[in-house]
């Protein structure tokens, strides 16, 4: 049985119960089932667009790029995105082609019965990579895409790589269907992150701001970092240790950005 996690209101009184198991991990550690359940609709996804394999394209991070939906899938597939990553599913087999240090992390899907294939890039012939991973798909009829590139990027590269070599490598439309309809895990954690803000709210910023009111932005920006510093074992009684630094951090950037 999880241990449960408690939510403390500023009374010194539990709040709320979370257990243990709802809590976000914020190591790069790869749900493997979640994986696999997630792979399923995917396939079922290829059978209803009549599609025999899904190319998904993801080229650097870029924040005048807005959020795309090759992004999205690697996110809700993996639970991280991978810049400079391409990314091939068929019904059979999951191939991957990215650096080293990525491959060695997604090698975590090793393990699963589905076939998987890792291509580390060789950055000095990009086609070697493509040839590499086209060779896993080469056989099928109709490859549907995805992609988030800025036209002069790797992910740019490999679709015109793909294009040369099959008419029918076409966007496809309607694949944020898959993951439009939340399991309940992801609900968990959207009711975990929505409690823990508002304590943070009410318990630290809210106090802070009646309390300080008439005094210099900065003066209140310096007592509202502390406040929250001394709610460590609010943040601590929900997260490990290495995990609450994190929220630390949150709001170290966040007060440092306001500054100005």
């Amino acid at each position: 049985m999880n241990n449960p996690a408690k939510l403390l209101g500023i009374d010194g009184k539990s709040t709320q119960i979370i257990p243990r198991h709802f809590i976000p991990k914020m190591s790069v550690s790869i749900d493997l089932s979640s994986f696999e359940r997630r792979f399923q609709r995917i396939c079922e996804f290829l059978v209803q667009t009549k599609l025999d394999t899904l190319s998904v394209a993801l080229g650097p991070t870029d924040e005048n790029v807005a959020e795309s939906e090759a992004s999205a899938l690697f996110h809700w597939l993996l639970g991280f995105e991978f810049p400079d990553t391409i990314l091939t599913l068929t019904p059979k087999s999951i191939s991957f082609l990215s650096s080293k240090k990525k491959i060695q992390i997604l090698e975590q899907l090793s393990s699963l019965s589905i076939e998987t294939n890792f291509f580390v890039r060789d950055k000095g012939d990009e086609t070697v990579g493509f040839a590499n991973i086209w060779s896993k798909i080469e056989g099928g009829k109709r490859i549907g895409h995805i992609s988030r590139t800025t036209g002069q990027d790797f992910a740019a590269d490999w679709i015109r790589f793909a294009q040369q070599r099959s008419s029918t490598f076409e966007p496809v439309s309607q694949i944020s269907k898959l993951w439009c309809l939340k399991e309940k895990q992801e609900l968990d954690y959207i009711l975990f992150a929505s409690q823990l803000c508002e304590v943070l709210f009410n318990d630290v910023i809210f106090e802070c701001l009646k309390k300080n009111f008439f005094i210099s932005k900065k003066e209140l920006e310096n007592k509202i970092y502390g406040a929250v510093e001394s709610k460590s074992s609010l943040i601590s009684g929900i997260l490990p240790r290495e995990e609450s630094l994190e929220y630390f951090e949150i709001f170290n950037v966040a007060i440092d950005q306001n500054k100005n």
